[in-house]
Formats: structure tokens, C-alpha cells, sequence
């Protein structure tokens, strides 16, 4: 039988340490980077960025991810910690509120979400802009859902990026769900 660390501090021999794991480095997050910038420029898109801006935003989440490396404590993993930093990113963006970046002033609504999507119809279109209006008014919510059903994060995953148990997220969900709702409204005539 193994001593246990008490048996050992009774015994007079210091526990053994737990294994430390390497901190991330530079080439850690560079590694996220063929596979995690086009999901956040997707995001930022669906908040109802021009690609422009997506893509500046997305570039901007990678920067201060490097910058703030050192102080990553590893709570998580490198990713979700991205997607967390991707977040701050946004709602910075949101606080400066430059007009010409909402999407009331967008003039290219056909890519407003995804540059693949060149031929939307008419109800697919306008749900698309109803979500960026409703991200618009609640990104936090908005960004719960787009990570829940078009990040693939299921519910415990998700919660751990947004501090809440699983069960709360499920509630959570639910009721940025009931307020995306009136968003959507007018497309129910599509």
C-alpha cells in the first residue's frame, strides 16, 4: 500500500508535488488560430457586423489573447478562454456604439451574416436580421444562443464560459429564446 501525503508528514517526508502543467505558450494559441478565427469572425458577423469589422474584431480577440497569456490561470481551456476574451471584445464594441457599424446602416444586408450565403431567401433574410437586432439589444444572450446552436457548446460547456451551473443555463437559454421571440415577429408573415 502507498502512503497517502498525511502518512508521509507523520512520517517526516514531505508530500510529493502535483504535476505541474506548462502554462500555454504563443504557439498554443497560434495552433487555435486556422480553427477559432473563422468562428469568431462567424459570430462577430451574426451580431450583425459587416465583414469588415468581423474580421477586425475577430483579429483583435487574438491580439489581446496574446497579450494577456502570461496571465492565463488554465481554469479552462485555451479556447473557451478565447471565445471569453472574444466576448469582451464585443461588448467594447458595442459600448462605442459607431453608427455606421449597426446594422440599421448596413447597406449590404444580403452578407450581412455569412459571406457564403449570397442567395438568402426572403425568411431565412429576415431572421437573420432580427437576430442582429436582437444582439443588438442583449449580446449576452445573443452570444449564448449562437454559441449553444451554431457553436455546438452544449449546455455544461457553455456554462462554464458564462459562470453559470448547467442547470442555470438551460434557463438561461430558455429565456433568451422568449426574448429573441418579439425580434423575430415581423418574419412570421415571410
Amino acid at each position: 500500500m502507498l502512503p497517502t501525503d498525511d502518512d508521509a508528514l507523520i512520517a517526516g517526508t514531505p508530500p510529493e508535488p502535483a504535476e505541474a502543467v506548462a502554462p500555454p505558450t504563443a504557439a498554443d494559441l497560434a495552433a487555435l488560430y486556422p480553427a477559432w478565427y473563422p468562428r469568431l469572425a462567424r459570430y462577430f458577423r451574426a451580431c450583425g457586423c459587416h465583414q469588415a469589422l468581423a474580421h477586425e474584431l475577430a483579429q483583435e480577440s487574438f491580439v489581446q489573447a496574446l497579450r494577456g497569456l502570461p496571465g492565463f490561470r488554465g481554469g479552462s481551456q485555451l479556447s473557451t478562454w478565447l471565445w471569453a476574451i472574444g466576448q469582451r471584445v464585443w461588448l467594447a464594441e458595442l459600448r462605442r456604439k459607431r453608427p455606421l457599424d449597426r446594422v440599421d446602416d448596413v447597406e449590404d444586408l444580403d452578407g450581412l451574416m455569412f459571406a457564403d450565403d449570397a442567395h438568402l431567401s426572403e425568411p431565412v433574410d429576415c431572421v437573420r436580421r432580427g437576430f442582429a437586432r436582437f444582439a443588438m439589444a442583449h449580446p449576452q444572450r445573443a452570444e449564448a444562443l449562437y454559441l449553444h446552436y451554431w457553436g455546438g457548446l452544449q449546455h455544461g460547456e457553455l456554462g462554464e464560459l458564462i459562470g453559470r451551473t448547467e442547470r442555470a443555463t438551460t434557463v438561461y437559454l430558455a429565456a433568451s429564446r422568449a426574448k429573441l421571440a418579439p425580434f423575430l415577429k415581423e418574419c412570421d408573415d415571410c
